[in-house]
């Protein structure tokens, strides 16, 4: 029999999966290929089909955007001319109305989600949505009841929990590595400030950015917080002219008593800064900074590393493409969905009652 890899080396598993083997080497049986459409073409929505185009396991159809030169651009790139269908006029109907259609991936403007959201599982699709799902509480309950409804993944872009790190630290943490959790602390830095016309429909940095850092900690938890209080300032004119913030500091206290700090600013000059650390009864845990190379220069004078990831589409590549790889895994019933609706929901609340502290200027309670 052959040896099994360590369970770290998630590159060697997700080349057996493609390779359509076993971690033992044994062949699986081949299964049906995903016909799948993105929605969106912006900077997630390229993520989407670069991880799609390396997996023999989705078969893209539609590219839909409104803009018409960046999709034929990537058409061209992708040698995708005649092999699939391209959308510039946000009518969708054609799409959603074909059989060979299984999946669709909506990384458009906010706005448009909930809309397109609901229009793919009335059609039977099933979806994988950037965050957040919709604008609202109630719409995002009424796009997972549709799901339901419809039977029908719903899979919001959480995309950090399949982090490699992160997810050996929360197995790590369930498993009782560092005994009682008693605080929980996160560094999330942009190097390469978002451009304006961006921020400006993001939704604001609660929304856009600190949602992660929610919903890590909270899974690595396990429960929500029940008291919230953020701390804000925009020190960029820009970003203070649309009532938005570039520096935040939150804090949070869990039902278990466990306390958790958030550190978020829109710039960092040396990189894209993103870490978390958790400390208990027993020890610390901590998931570090990554550099694209581990060459380490040694001088009479110094010793050197390479700068940290430059922005998120480097650090969290390989999140990225293991939350593809879950979403076909949902679809076809090889694993569990763990971000659920009340994931979402309560996140979601959380979000609101720090935006409602910065208004008040003191801690919320956040009932759910």
């Amino acid at each position: 029999m052959a040896r099994v890899p360590h369970p770290s080396d998630y590159l060697h598993a997700r080349f057996l999966k493609n390779s359509g083997l076993t971690k033992y080497g044994e062949v699986v049986a081949p299964r049906q290929r995903v016909g799948v459409a993105i929605c969106g073409l912006g900077r997630a929505g390229s993520i989407h089909l670069s991880n799609i185009m390396r997996t023999p396991r989705f078969e893209l159809l539609y590219l839909a955007d409104t803009n018409k030169e960046r999709t034929e651009q990537l058409v061209q790139l992708y040698c995708l001319t005649g092999t699939v269908t391209v959308i510039t006029d946000g009518d969708l109907t054609a799409a959603f109305s074909d059989d060979r259609l299984h999946a669709v991936i909506i990384s458009t403007p906010t706005p448009q989600h909930e809309e397109l959201v609901c229009g793919a599982l009335r059609a039977g699709k099933h979806v994988l949505c950037e965050k957040p799902i919709a604008t609202s509480i109630q719409l995002i309950r009424g796009c997972y009841t549709l799901a339901k409804q419809s039977d029908r993944i719903l899979l919001c872009a959480f995309n950090r929990r399949y982090d490699p790190t992160i997810v050996s630290l929360v197995e790590a943490v369930r498993g009782g590595a560092v005994g009682q959790v008693q605080c929980v602390s996160s560094v999330s830095r942009d190097s390469v400030r978002p451009p304006i016309d961006y921020l400006r429909t993001s939704g604001g940095i609660f929304h856009d950015c600190i949602v992660h850092d929610i919903d890590i900690i909270c899974h690595i938890v396990g429960e929500f917080p029940t008291k919230v209080v953020a701390a804000v300032h925009a020190f960029s004119e820009d970003i203070a002219a649309i009532n938005d913030h570039d520096t935040v500091v939150v804090t949070m206290k869990f039902p278990s008593g466990v306390l958790a700090h958030i550190d978020v600013s829109r710039q960092a000059v040396y990189g894209y800064d993103q870490r978390v650390e958790v400390h208990g009864s027993k020890g610390l845990l901590r998931s570090e900074n990554q550099r694209p190379q581990a060459l380490l220069s040694c001088t009479e004078d110094a010793s050197s590393l390479v700068p940290i990831m430059h922005t998120f589409t480097s650090r969290y590549s390989e999140a990225y493409i293991r939350q593809t790889d879950h979403f076909l895994d949902l679809i076809d019933g090889s694993e569990e969905q763990v971000i659920t609706v009340e994931t979402v929901v309560n996140v979601t609340k959380v979000i609101n009652a720090l935006e409602e502290s910065v208004r008040t200027e003191g801690f919320v309670t956040v009932s759910y």
